[in-house]
């Protein structure tokens, strides 16, 4: 499943023999990952149906050098 994440696994079209399994796959990754945030991250990110999408919004928002600062700040704390 962790090819849904990485991008390997492209959504098959739906008379492929492997439809049915990619979809309950998707599905159940969707689950953990909308089931892992918190109600106003999942708000904002509700709309997408598939894994490659949702992480290619994730990695959007929350992928950027922004993060440095915060990721300093933990260095410093653990430190």
């Amino acid at each position: 499943m962790s090819g849904l994440l990485l991008g390997t696994i492209k959504k098959p079209v739906q008379t492929d023999a492997t439809f049915n399994q990619w979809e309950i796959n998707n599905c159940t990754v969707l689950g953990w990952l909308y089931n892992s945030m918190e109600t106003r991250i999942y708000n904002m990110f509700m709309y997408h149906d598939t894994v490659d999408s949702l992480w290619a919004a994730l990695k959007k928002t929350y992928g950027h050098a922004r993060n440095d600062s915060r990721i300093y700040e933990l260095y410093k704390d653990i430190a």
